[in-house]
């Protein structure tokens, strides 16, 4: 798969299907399902989602989840979720992931390279994540939001620190309800 998007690292096959894959990116979901009025980025997700949800189409089944799939290599890729298998080994240090494009990003710690870098203050990052977390210094934008109290944090890190306190006050207020 030599295209590879430089939103978020995914490679693709064909020029065609980065393209249409840009299209995530762009937040533009042009396909509506006249059944319920979910929109897809993609005509080919809006049909698979038409024939699982309302005509009932299953081919391939995860046993592990229940989850469908139209292409075996997507169950097999799909499976490492459960079995936790990690196929693709870094040769330089043996670290292992379950994804080949994971491993590619991986790589990068190896080499140097970072070819992610930052419009505002020029720095680079090797994982296009890390950049967009950066990013959000330079523009201000808070876009981690806490599911419980709806306070937003720019760093995803933040976020998950705060939510802890919620899990502290909720495991407080289970102690105190069962001295009672």
């Amino acid at each position: 798969k030599p295209f590879q998007c430089i939103e978020c690292g995914t490679f693709f096959l064909t020029k065609g299907g980065l393209t249409r894959h840009g299209q995530v990116h762009k937040g533009r979901k042009d396909h509506k399902c006249l059944d319920c009025g979910a929109v897809f980025a993609y005509l080919s997700t809006l049909r698979k989602h038409s024939l699982i949800k309302h005509v009932g189409v299953t081919s391939l089944k995860c046993l592990e989840c229940g989850k469908c799939f139209f292409r075996n290599d997507s169950l097999v890729r799909h499976r490492r979720i459960h079995t936790r298998e990690k196929p693709y080994e870094c040769l330089e240090c043996g670290k292992s992931f379950a994804y080949k494009e994971y491993l590619h990003v991986h790589e990068r710690l190896h080499t140097g390279e970072k070819p992610h870098t930052c419009r505002d203050c020029g720095k680079d990052f090797v994982r296009i994540g890390d950049l967009r977390t950066h990013e959000e210094i330079h523009t201000g934008i808070k876009s981690h939001k806490c599911s419980e109290c709806g306070k937003l944090f720019g760093w995803s890190s933040s976020l998950r620190r705060h939510k802890k306190i919620h899990k502290r006050l909720e495991n407080e207020a289970k102690r105190k309800k069962e001295k009672n």
